[in-house]
């Protein structure tokens, strides 16, 4: 394990403290779970994200009788029964 030195603001130190004793954890703790939730969320490479649109592409063409005109109007949502 490595200590590393960070500087925070007065106003970021106390809203990190007050979530880190919320979660039962220390202010160092907190922050290192958050680095590791940020490995998983780099953005994507342009062969990703075509990949995902193609597939975006896919499953809409799987979406089938479902229709705007279908939606109940904004009066019978929300009438009172």
């Amino acid at each position: 394990m490595k200590n590393v030195t960070i500087a925070l603001d007065d106003e970021v130190y106390e809203l990190a403290a007050a979530r880190a004793a919320e979660k039962n954890t220390s202010v160092s703790s907190l922050i290192a779970s958050l680095i590791r939730q940020m490995e998983g969320k780099r953005p994507l490479s342009p062969e990703e994200f075509q990949r995902s649109l193609e597939r975006e592409e896919e499953l809409r063409k799987r979406i089938v009788g479902i229709s705007a005109k279908d939606n109940l109007s904004r009066d019978e949502l929300h009438r009172r029964r």
